[in-house]
């Protein structure tokens, strides 16, 4: 069955009621003070090792409608005390659009100390020390539903909160952790469940008759209600499973306040007790989301629990079933790969520890094999290939790389291609083009590849192509042949190959090729724009020479202030020539340039734009022609 996935992707953000844009922490938890999360995409994992930070980023979320706390599942106790450091209260901020109001408006929730309520949160006035907005005034009439003098309101939204690790059904409460009296004919938990079970069925079926709940010696059955089709065609599809009924019974019998479920096969039935935990977390999962309200926050903690990687699979499917159609928004934690498989980077936030401040930060945007090795799956994690120009790319890439992440590296195969970017250009793009498998290898050229072509100043077809659209079919069909016979001056424009025209493989034997000619063409400029990708430096050289500093064991500014002119390429090849002799070697050359390399200024605006090209392109999003289209 198709994936869902692409329709929550074509979901704008703005077309959801009171969605929650983005929480920050100044000061919470184990995260690291200022982590930010940015919630841009409708379906969010957070992933990382435990005792990260992912459950208590559900846990402020929880807390950040009206009517909810996140001291409903923070809180103090004797044993446990919360303890805050240096003066600092425990806060977050969240920010959302109100539904009505033009402008998002950010929500201050802060633990303020209360004799008679050490566990007490308020909606705080603007924390202009954490740098959020004072409030607008004055302000009309029509805002005073929204927010007070001093601040702004808490949203409005129902949240549904499903911890799959506390999600035990009756049975199971008592049997693991139960207690009860022994007399002479209960003398072991199982006597106790098959007696209680006897009068459990008994109230099962007078509830088919009549809604009354049902008692006994002081314990009751409150309700007994059948799964509806819809709901339970999900359960099936989730557990693989034909069920043609399942009930779910609310009771105290079992000595706990709880639920049973029923469920019937065609000429039998059993309880949750035969089931299975998976399947009664199931059970729950599917009525509390089907049931959620329209634009409801539905949070979920590790729900991969109990569940085989089919059902992991399909309950997503659940997920994205009520954000296309209902408009819920949903965050989950997880420690499995089969719920962040395939989502676009921004719906994974990654949680890692930080050895400087010895707390958790946050990458916003992770891909989905960054994603995998974090979560120690060996599976799904095939090199992509990264294909560079010289030795020295590659040092400066792999560099950057473990600045970034260094696990990265092991998904990674970063190639130097002999022969200039030109050859790059004719060799890989048109086996790109041609290849009909798919693929996450990248190009990654020197920054004076890059080409800048100002759409404005070129009419029509034209200055799409030459302002990196995609081309898809409706284009195709409204290109003028007067157009179409500039694609060669296009293709040559914006990829910057200046050298004879591409050697394409087509089909032979053909009186005319032109269509065909014509279809490759445009397929390759899609494939330019999806996978050839630029340095923020002009050359590796010239950043190496740049970002190096220091006087052991080299005095770099006594060495810059000697070659100050020249290409970076010439330097480095004198000042070989000064360290090895006349007769120097393309490998010395690359000795000393790595010994720059290991000398730069990390903190250096060149090397930190450099970092951040490279963070772009590990972490590069789908962009191929038919998810532009």
């Amino acid at each position: 069955m198709e994936s869902l996935l692409p329709r929550v992707e074509g979901r704008s953000i703005a077309s959801f009621q009171n969605y929650i844009q983005q929480i920050r922490f100044p000061f919470f938890k184990k995260l690291k003070p200022g982590t930010e999360i940015n919630l841009d995409f409708p379906f969010t994992a957070l992933v990382g090792p435990n005792g990260s930070g992912k459950s208590s980023t559900l846990q402020a979320l929880y807390g950040c409608p009206s009517g909810y706390n996140v001291a409903h599942y923070w809180f103090s106790t004797a044993i446990d005390p919360i303890k805050e450091s240096g003066g600092e209260a425990y806060r977050y901020i969240y920010k959302y659009k109100p539904q009505g109001y033009s402008q998002p408006v950010e929500i201050a929730q802060k633990r303020t100390r209360r004799a008679n309520d050490p566990d007490y949160w308020e909606t705080a006035r603007p924390l202009v020390r954490d740098g959020m907005e004072p409030m607008p005034t004055p302000f009309p009439p029509e805002l005073k539903e929204l927010r007070s003098l001093t601040r702004w309101k808490k949203m409005e939204k129902d949240v549904v909160y499903i911890d799959f690790r506390a999600e035990l059904s009756s049975f199971d409460k008592f049997f693991y952790f139960g207690t009860y009296t022994k007399s002479n004919s209960i003398n072991s938990k199982q006597d106790f469940l098959r007696r209680r079970s006897k009068v459990l069925k008994e109230h099962v079926s007078q509830l088919e008759s009549t809604m009354t709940p049902r008692t006994w010696h002081g314990r009751s059955t409150r309700k007994a209600e059948y799964l509806s089709k819809k709901e339970l065609e999900w359960v099936n599809r989730i557990l693989g499973k034909n069920y043609i009924a399942a009930k779910v019974v609310e009771h105290d019998l079992f000595n706990n306040n709880g639920y049973s479920i029923i469920f019937t096969k065609s000429g039998s039935s059993y309880s949750e007790a035969v089931a299975g935990s998976g399947e009664v977390s199931v059970v729950n999962c599917v009525v509390k989301v089907l049931r959620a309200e329209e634009s409801s926050l539905i949070l979920l903690d590790e729900p991969e629990v109990s569940l085989h990687p089919g059902a992991q699979k399909e309950l997503r499917e659940l997920l994205f079933h009520v954000i296309v159609t209902s408009g819920c928004q949903v965050v989950m934690s997880t420690h499995s790969e089969h719920f962040v498989q395939g989502l676009p980077n921004k719906a994974i936030k990654l949680f890692q520890y930080d050895d400087n401040s010895e707390s958790y930060s946050v990458i916003n945007n992770c891909s989905p094999e960054q994603a995998f090795i974090r979560l120690g799956s060996e599976v799904h994690c095939n090199k992509r290939k990264i294909y560079v120009e010289d030795i020295l790319a590659k040092a400066v890439v792999t560099e950057a790389i473990k600045e970034i992440d260094s696990e990265v590296l092991s998904l990674i195969e970063i190639i130097p291609y002999s022969g200039g970017a030109d050859t790059i250009l004719n060799n890989l793009l048109v086996h790109f083009t041609a290849s009909e498998a798919s693929t996450n290898d990248m190009v990654f050229l020197d920054g004076d590849m890059r080409k800048c072509v100002r759409s404005h100043e070129i009419e029509g077809f034209e200055a799409e192509l030459k302002a990196g659209t995609f081309i898809n079919q409706v284009m195709r069909e409204n290109i003028s042949e007067i157009e179409l016979g500039n694609i060669d001056t296009i293709i040559r424009e914006q990829t910057g190959r200046c050298g004879s025209s591409f050697a394409l493989p087509l089909n032979g034997g053909n009186a005319d090729n032109s269509a065909q000619e014509l279809e490759f063409k445009l397929r390759m400029l899609n494939v330019f724009h999806e996978k050839f990708h630029f340095m923020s430096a002009h050359t590796p050289e010239k950043l190496v020479w740049e970002v190096a500093t220091g006087n052991e064991p080299l005095n770099i500014s006594a060495i810059k202030e000697r070659f100050e002119r020249g290409s970076y390429k010439d330097k480095f090849r004198q000042l070989s020539k000064e360290e090895y002799g006349a007769d120097t070697s393309s490998r010395e050359i690359f000795e000393l340039q790595k010994r720059f390399l290991a000398k730069r200024d990390r903190n250096s605006p060149q090397w930190r734009r450099f970092k951040e090209s490279v963070r772009l392109l590990i972490q590069a999003e789908d962009l191929s022609p038919q998810a532009a289209s």
